[in-house]
């Protein structure tokens, strides 16, 4: 009598192979292509900025004292190129609304609800309206980016950056804090910035911080920002 041996397939040990398989494909996809190098993407993302003509954002500043975090400033607000910006929220307790049109700077004083121009030098007035500016220049002025990862914002795929500043550009900031660090959200379609985060230190209270958080969008819409029909009059 012969003996065969019959070697049947082993479909259970085939089965972790083909999974694996699948898995590497879909982590391939899920890269997607290569992106641009991080030099590349920053400077693209800071040519984007300046040739933006419009945009609309959101701004809120938080500082951290022992521990426990206080809202500064929340505000909202539009921009039309070249100079022209309307704002509205609180900062530093008090309702903001104003306009800046070229160099005139249009608010409405908290005290009596009227219109007023701003005179002089520099007053909590100018100050609000640096506010939203000073994140965006800050980004302009980075040396340089480190690529933390990929995240979305507001649905929009983004790459995520991250530069150690040696100084911002607001000047009030620079007073009490330093060591500032700047992370950004730039759009991996179209070079745009859509968020910005900007982070101090207290110079003499270590612990103590600054957090200033900044979200662009409606990039290049059809935005008109005009004074008020009061104001109008008054001209």
């Amino acid at each position: 009598m012969r003996l065969f041996l019959t070697v049947r397939p082993r479909p259970v040990l085939l089965v972790p192979a083909a999974v694996l398989l699948v898995l590497a494909l879909l982590f391939v996809r899920g890269l997607g292509r290569p992106g641009p190098a991080v030099e590349e993407l920053g400077r693209r993302a800071k040519e984007e900025l300046r040739r933006t003509a419009s945009y609309r954002f959101r701004l809120a500043i938080r500082s951290v004292i022992e521990g426990r975090e206080a809202v500064v400033s929340e505000v909202e607000g539009e921009y039309v190129r070249p100079d022209s910006y309307h704002l509205r929220g609180r900062s530093y307790d008090y309702p903001l609304e104003l306009y800046q049109l070229g160099r005139r700077i249009f608010f409405k004083d908290p005290a009596d609800g009227t219109w007023k121009e701003a005179q002089g030098g520099p007053n909590l007035v100018t100050e609000a309206v640096s506010l939203g500016t000073s994140p965006l220049v800050d980004f302009l002025q980075a040396p340089s980016f480190e690529l933390v990862g990929r995240e979305k914002v507001g649905g929009v795929g983004c790459y995520r950056l991250r530069s150690d500043l040696g100084e911002v550009a607001n000047p009030y900031w620079r007073v009490f804090f330093s060591d500032f660090t700047l992370e950004s959200w730039i759009s991996r379609a179209t070079f745009k910035v859509h968020r910005l985060r900007l982070e101090g230190s207290n110079r003499s209270v270590p612990g103590d911080k600054l957090e200033i958080d900044l979200v662009v969008y409606d990039h290049d819409a059809p935005l008109t920002i005009a004074l008020p029909p009061q104001l109008q009059k008054s001209q």
